[in-house]
């Protein structure tokens, strides 16, 4: 999956490339692997890597200096097994496809499952949410792009957030739709109220009061990810001149 080229600030981030890729859940699972290999090797209390510990081929010498006391660790999860994992080894989790401020409790509660093994403080470790995002001045025109967009992956999400009910048959007639490749009229089945749980949509003031109700949740970031708007420039342009300032902590 190509690196993302992300705008940061203490409030949000916008990404510039989708979260949706066939590859990045294999390289999560070897990652995760690789790292609870390592802590497992470590003893019976686990610990987070630092700089110090990077394993070496035998004979060789490490001569870098020492940048940071450990390694920073985003683990993207939904389910309990997974958060569970995070809350012992990662400093943040990451929920991704989801604008959902009450997956945040949840995913707290889930985390303190494995943070309370070792006896790790919950609140250390930082939630993530970000999904889908297409911010305009034209509102409406925004959301129908949301729509779509939201159309291609609603299946997968929807079933791993415990707190959305959706209306009988929707999952299945949209994914019917998606598949016969009418995404657009897959997306005109989607509520108002699923697309907000889903998907960041609308006008800048739209899209700002989603995101705050997510700051006031407590997360720790949100990422906004592709689109951004009706076009990528664009998107980028308001998130950063008509959404940020419109956030506060």
């Amino acid at each position: 999956m190509p690196a993302a080229s992300t705008v940061l600030t203490s409030r949000a981030a916008v990404t510039r490339r989708s979260w949706l890729s066939h590859g990045f859940s294999g390289i999560a699972y070897l990652e995760v692997r690789s790292c609870h290999d390592f802590h497992r090797r470590r003893g019976s209390r686990l610990e987070r890597p630092t700089g110090s510990d990077r394993p070496s081929e035998p004979g060789t010498t490490l001569r870098s200096e020492q940048q940071r006391p450990e390694v920073p660790l985003l683990l993207g999860a939904w389910g309990p097994r997974g958060a569970a994992l995070a809350g012992r080894i990662a400093g943040e989790i990451k929920v991704g496809g989801s604008a959902n401020p009450d997956m945040v409790p949840v995913m707290r509660e889930r985390l303190l499952v494995g943070a309370s093994r070792i006896g790790r403080d919950v609140a250390e470790i930082g939630v993530v949410l970000g999904a889908v995002t297409v911010v305009d001045t034209d509102g409406e025109a925004a959301r129908a792009r949301a729509r779509t967009e939201v159309a291609m992956y609603l299946a997968v999400v929807a079933e791993l957030d415990p707190t959305v009910a959706l209306p009988d048959g929707l999952v299945a007639e949209v994914g019917r739709l998606v598949d016969a490749g009418r995404d657009e009229e897959a997306g005109t089945l989607i509520p108002d109220d699923v697309l907000d749980r889903f998907a960041f949509s609308g006008t800048p003031e739209q899209v700002a009061r989603q995101a705050q109700s997510l700051i006031d949740a407590g997360v720790r970031r949100v990422e906004f990810g592709t689109p951004h708007g009706l076009t990528d420039d664009r998107g980028v342009e308001l998130l950063g001149t008509e959404v940020l300032p419109l956030l506060s902590r």
